[in-house]
């Protein structure tokens, strides 16, 4: 027995010291990312993917001269000069702007690089890291495409309506929620995400157009286009316009003929909205990855689970899927029989599952 012993007291002491011997490698910021995707169209709708901004430009650059396009020849690097100009860190004309909360962005800064970062990257385009082990891949906030508000399609999030994703997470993904922190502390990188997305959106919108047009777009305009955007978001926000009457048999039955019928939200959730319909293997995100319709028989919502926030994601929808809005199809009662069906899928301890 005493080798066996020996083996054992071995094999111990080696796990207890070896991890102090050979340090871990640091995560490389500059390793390929083999499970982003890298393909400029898809052949189905041609959407827009997730290509990075830099091979975008490249092959802008390439093409633009081919092509004798009127633009720089190095379109990236110009395109990262306009942005630097109104927004570079520290600069006259990012203090001088009226969109953000000044005092909220340096912290903000701290607490992304400290939390976020690994996965969200440096500058917001979801490929930190972490990003090629995640299932979804983390958001790439650069396209203007937020799933989880409470503004209309085409509508950017309000303040709120991030530090809600920020407080609670999104169940059935990485993103885990942040309470730890305190309120200002989420609120500070809440502003900094806004930074990154209105900065990076700034950037992609250019190239987008540069693309479209196969000319230089005026850099004043494309700040507009962008910053408008923002600006009006708090005008825009989605609401019940009936309250809830209550959850029972009938509005339940409501919903569910409406969800196997005319809303057709079982071609891709299936009869049962175990996410099994006809379709549900078909689809696309906004980024250009495979995204199958939720399981709503398990009762657990990313966007949470209060009434009222089913209620806002079936009326319009969720942008950068394939979800489409019901409100103007349906009425705003219908959209409640809709949520009390969904609820009812759910297992019947869960909260607003099956009564």
């Amino acid at each position: 027995m005493a080798p066996l012993a020996l083996a054992f007291w071995a094999f111990g002491l080696a796990l207890l010291v070896l991890p102090f011997v050979f340090e871990p490698a640091s995560p490389s910021w500059d390793r390929p990312d083999t499970g982003r995707k890298l393909d400029y169209w898809s052949d189905e709708d041609e959407s827009a993917l997730d290509l990075p901004f830099e091979a975008d430009a490249a092959e802008l650059a390439q093409v633009s001269q081919e092509e004798e396009w009127e633009m720089p020849e190095a379109p990236g690097e110009a395109i990262l000069a306009e942005s630097e100009a109104r927004y570079g860190w520290g600069s006259e004309a990012l203090r001088a702007s009226t969109l953000f909360e000044h005092l909220r962005l340096a912290p903000g800064r701290e607490i992304w690089e400290r939390e976020c970062i690994g996965c969200h990257g440096a500058a917001g385009d979801g490929a930190g890291p972490a990003a090629t082990l995640l299932a979804p891949r983390p958001r790439n906030l650069r396209k203007g495409l937020f799933k989880f508000k409470s503004t209309p399609v085409g509508s950017r999030p309000l303040r709120r309506d991030l530090l809600r994703v920020v407080t609670h997470g999104l169940t059935g993904s990485s993103m885990p929620d942040f309470r730890l922190l305190s309120e200002e502390r989420r609120k500070d990188v809440v502003e900094y995400v806004r930074y990154l997305a209105i900065r990076g959106e700034f950037e992609q919108t250019f190239l987008t157009l540069a693309w479209s047009d196969e000319e230089w777009p005026d850099p004043d305009e494309v700040q507009d286009i962008v910053e408008s955007t923002w600006r009006t978001a708090p005008q825009r926000i989605v609401f019940p316009s009936v309250a809830d009457a209550g959850s029972d048999a009938a509005s339940i039955e409501r919903g569910r003929e409406l969800f196997v019928g005319d809303a057709a939200c079982a071609s891709c959730h299936g009869d049962t909205g175990r996410g099994d319909g006809p379709t549900a293997d078909a689809y696309m995100d906004g980024w250009g990855y495979p995204i199958r319709p939720r399981d709503l028989s398990i009762g657990t919502y990313r966007v949470g689970s209060e009434p009222e926030s089913l209620w806002r994601v079936i009326a319009t929808g969720i942008e950068g899927t394939p979800m489409p809005g019901a409100l103007g199809n349906l009425s705003a009662e219908q959209v409640w029989d809709l949520v009390h069906f969904v609820q009812s899928l759910g297992p019947a301890d869960a909260a607003g599952g099956a009564q």
